[in-house]
């Protein structure tokens, strides 16, 4: 917790000690009456420093009155077609069009693009070989978009299109989603409502795996591009859209060649904005509908810890085995959690001012706390302590911990020799790689010395005492790292257009948001996971990850019974209708 300051009440100290003793002569001598007249400035000046040094609260939210506005509102942003003639976003609701759509969405589903975390490079694996089938399958169900744009494979399942624009000075504009969905478990079978890719829509929902993440933008995307170019519509600022094939096994195969082929093209800094899969469009909280788009994501750090002891035979065991050790040490994490952090580095500050300023349901308490904490301790101390109260919003403000896999013995007689441990880390944004492994560090030198071990971090000696005779703890990276994302502006003419566009969506074309307000508010949050915009961050500072359709359409992502409302998926075609016709006509 940041030092908000020394003490009020120190500069009185000096005040105190100036008092005259008993024997003093009358304090209306002359000598006396000067000594008082400093008294009285010294005392006006004190208190002039200790009034000035604490927060005023100036309204009745508690807020100061130089402190900024982090939640200041957006103004609606409304293509020129459909302030002139809205059968852009008309069409979209006919039975033709639908019936078409919910057809190419369905076939989409019915492909099982599934990525594994044991697979080979591209070519050395046959399970690579569905997503031929996909890419064909969106060559035959998209002919128009394949007809004019141009098309380019990247690392052989990368598919990246280019809608060429006519300004070549204009910062082209990225789209992104990702072919790739998480596998299917063979026993969950007979607990999915239908066949996992089958597709069915019962009316309302249409069940299967990739509905939500993510299938829906990616055909989405496409459908928008095609709809624009069936109206007639040739944009002036390129438009790429680029669609990964591994993003669920951190996209090392797909997004980071992707991102390399677009730096190669284009260059650092080369685009007007970044837009892939995030936050659901709009949820409800206290009565306010948020619209929450990622301008962060959270760091990543998996570390493996192996337990190296003597063996034996179990009829004459060491006062405590390897993995009793090992159990020691993942108490001493689990006992020792990161400290929580709220800050405006942090994009989940700007979602608490939004809260604040515009919910009547929050205590005068809470709300005072959340807006004045950038400047006052307590109230940061309140407002942290109202976030940790919900679990889906208190490791937004902390860096989380968790022994996820844990092996070691391998018979019920036999010491165990070694014991390996693996713990995830998802990094707050205000941290590091590094601090969390310093972190991590600590825990397991203190356990280390409490059982006259030896301990080696990342190729480095830490405690060198008996040569590894007693056991030897041995700390390294299981996969690579990876630091906080930068944090994305939510100031300027990137965020505006997203963020207007939002509105545009949202308060004049969907239907209303149930027990929500009609105007969206539109702050920024952070993702706790990770997306394939980690290879584009050299592209540009404006990248934002949100999923157009609202939060309460979407079920059970990366588990059983994946669905997403099919009104949901038409919602997304008109963001992304409307969201490149706005970008097209944004000037910097």
């Amino acid at each position: 917790m940041a030092n908000s300051g020394d003490s009020p009440s120190d500069p009185l100290l000096p005040v105190r000690e100036a008092n005259t003793p008993s024997s003093t002569p009358s304090i209306f001598s002359k000598e006396n009456r000067r000594k008082l007249i400093k008294l009285v400035l010294v005392l006006a000046a004190v208190t002039i420093a200790v009034f000035a040094f604490i927060p005023h609260k100036k309204d009745h939210h508690g807020k100061n009155g130089d402190q900024k506005d982090w939640c200041p509102g957006h103004e609606i942003i409304r293509p020129s077609s459909y302030l002139n003639n809205n059968s852009y976003l008309d069409v979209l609701k006919t039975e033709k069009f639908q019936k078409a759509s919910l057809k190419k969405f369905s076939g989409a589903i019915q492909i099982p693009t599934e990525s594994y975390d044991n697979l080979k490079p591209v070519g050395e694996d046959a399970r690579w070989n569905i997503f031929y089938k996909f890419s064909a399958y969106l060559k035959e169900t998209f002919p128009v978009v394949y007809k004019n744009l141009k098309f380019d494979r990247v690392n052989t399942h990368g598919l990246v299109y280019t809608w060429e624009g006519s300004n070549k000075d204009l910062k082209p504009l990225l789209l992104m989603s990702h072919q790739d969905v998480v596998p299917v478990l063979g026993d969950t079978l007979d607990k999915w409502d239908y066949p996992p890719y089958a597709a069915e829509y019962d009316g309302k929902y249409v069940h299967g795996r990739g509905t939500v993440d993510t299938k829906n933008s990616l055909i989405a995307i496409l459908e928008a591009t095609e709809h624009l170019i069936s109206k007639g519509f040739e944009p002036e600022r390129s438009v790429v859209i680029a669609y990964g094939f591994d993003e669920e096994i951190s996209g090392r195969n797909g997004g980071r060649n992707i991102g390399k082929h677009l730096l190669e093209k284009y260059g650092e800094d080369s685009f007007f904005a970044v837009l892939d899969e995030g936050n659901a469009g709009v949820i409800v909280k206290d009565g306010i509908s948020l619209a929450l788009p990622a301008t962060g994501e959270k760091g990543y750090f998996d570390a493996a810890i192996n337990l190296a002891t003597p063996g034996g035979h179990s009829s004459i065991p060491p006062p405590h085995t390897s993995i009793g050790i090992m159990s020691e040490l993942i108490v001493e994490i689990d006992s020792t959690p990161y400290t929580p952090i709220f800050t405006p580095v942090n994009p989940f500050f700007v979602q608490m001012q939004c809260l604040a300023k515009h919910s009547s349901k929050l205590s005068n308490k809470v709300r005072d706390a959340i807006l004045d904490s950038e400047h006052d301790a307590k109230s940061n101390e309140i407002a942290i302590e109202y976030i940790q109260r919900e679990l889906d919003t208190r490791f937004l403000v902390q860096t989380t911990q968790a022994t996820d896999i844990i092996k070691g013995g391998i018979k019920a007689n036999a010491l165990p020799e070694s014991v390996t441990a693996v713990v995830n880390h998802r990094i707050s944004i205000e941290s590091s790689v590094n601090a969390t492994q310093e972190k991590l560090i600590g825990n397991i030198a203190k356990i280390a010395e409490l059982h006259n071990l030896d301990f080696e971090a990342f190729g480095v000696p830490i405690i060198t005492k008996n040569n590894g005779v007693n056991g030897i703890f041995n700390l390294t990276l299981f996969g690579p790292a990876l630091e906080p994302a930068p944090v994305s502006p939510t100031q300027g003419l990137s965020w505006d257009i997203l963020a207007g566009t939002i509105r545009h969506i949202f308060e004049d074309y969907t239907t209303p948001i149930e027990n929500g307000s009609k105007e969206i508010i539109v702050g920024s949050s952070i993702m706790t996971g990770n997306t394939d915009t980690r290879w584009m961050w050299p592209l540009t500072r404006n990248i934002y990850r949100y999923l157009p359709f609202k939060a309460t359409a979407a079920f059970n992502m990366h588990t059983v019974n994946e669905k997403l409302e099919f009104e949901a998926h038409i919602d997304s075609i008109a963001f992304y209708t409307e969201y490149i016709q706005n970008v097209d006509a944004a000037r910097e």
